[in-house]
């Protein structure tokens, strides 16, 4: 956020772990695959996430991606109408209210 880097995860040769003290503490964890894994995803978690390897004298990597959260709609309230409704006339006949 704000354009710095915040570790959340990590994983070494001693095992891996989250780090305490950022928005994700608590809900993020890197998994024996290496993936990291988010639960309880918020809006507020969209961001660019980045994973970096590093690999001793090798050197080192990186590659990003873009985590969007989306909000799922309110269940929509639906009333209905006691009108009745002719099928030989032309005019629309209102059955029910969306809200």
């Amino acid at each position: 956020q704000g354009g710095s880097r915040v570790r959340v995860g990590y994983s070494s040769g001693d095992g891996a772990g989250s780090d305490t003290g950022t928005p994700l503490s608590g809900r993020v964890s890197v998994e024996t695959n290496l993936s990291l894994s988010l639960t309880s995803a918020k809006v507020s978690d969209q961001r660019v996430f980045t994973c970096q390897v590093t690999a001793g004298a090798t050197g080192s990597g990186e590659g990003s991606t873009q985590l969007r959260v989306y909000v799922a709609p309110e269940k929509p309230e639906v009333t209905t109408s006691n009108q009745l409704i002719s099928v030989t006339e032309s005019t629309v006949s209102e059955v029910g209210k969306c809200k």
